[in-house]
């Protein structure tokens, strides 16, 4: 398991000025919880973090966390617990780190990627990756960077499970067994409805002869109406 250092300072003020204000400098506000400490308000640097992100790929990571402040420093193994984004900007706003001592096991979710090339799909079938990450319980130093699955042998109705995952040992799969991670469904074949041509309605006999004779006196009234005109 990689470890990764961080440099973080206490926060001392926390109110909405000073917050605006560290972001204004290119700082993030966080907080550290967890094991045996009291929890510390603290500000990391934007960019530091944001490199950080990159090199762990989406993956669990252990950090080394050095706090200063009031002329010290000290170290906490920690692990990113919550990142807030801005919902438009998406630009950082808060971070949660969560202290773990490496003597006591954790439960974590780990990505789920998979390889290869599904036969399944190339005969039209449909990849239905219903299961991109599975929690597990673990000591913090086993943690999986991520599971792999390789779909290469996938036909069309085949499917991986959970206990079909390489399970490094130590680590506890917190899920069922018989679990789907991912599927070759086969595609939806959709029948167009056949466009029927309109047709008239179908008039009965007897409502035949009553439609025509309305008719027929609609028009005899009609007639007499302008009769009168006719004359002037």
């Amino acid at each position: 398991m990689q470890k990764i250092q961080l440099q973080s300072n206490v926060r001392k003020e926390i109110s909405k000025k000073a917050t605006k204000e560290l972001r204004k400098q290119g700082c993030i506000p966080a907080v550290l919880y967890g094991h045996g400490i009291k929890t510390l308000n603290l500000t990391v640097e934007q960019k530091e973090f944001e490199q950080m992100i990159k090199k762990m790929h989406g993956e669990n990571v252990l950090i080394s966390l050095s706090i200063g402040g009031n002329g010290s420093s000290k170290q906490e193994t920690v692990m990113v617990k919550n990142v807030q984004y801005h919902p438009v900007s998406d630009g950082l706003l808060h971070i949660d780190f969560y202290k773990i001592l490496l003597h006591e096991k954790i439960t974590t979710r780990i990505n789920i990627v998979l390889t290869g090339q599904a036969p399944g799909v190339k005969e039209g079938g449909v990849l239905d990756h219903s299961m991109r990450d599975v929690e597990v319980s673990c000591l913090p130093d086993k943690i999986p960077g991520h599971f792999e699955v390789d779909i290469a042998q996938l036909e069309i109705g085949s499917s991986i499970h959970i206990s079909d995952l390489k399970i490094p040992e130590g680590v506890e799969i917190l899920a069922d067994a018989e679990q789907a991670i991912v599927s070759i469904v086969p595609p939806t074949i959709i029948k167009e409805d056949e466009v029927s041509v309109e047709e008239e309605p179908e008039v009965i006999e007897g409502e035949k002869e009553e439609v025509e004779a309305e008719t027929s006196e609609g028009e005899q009234k009609e007639k007499e109406e302008k009769k009168p005109d006719e004359q002037k």
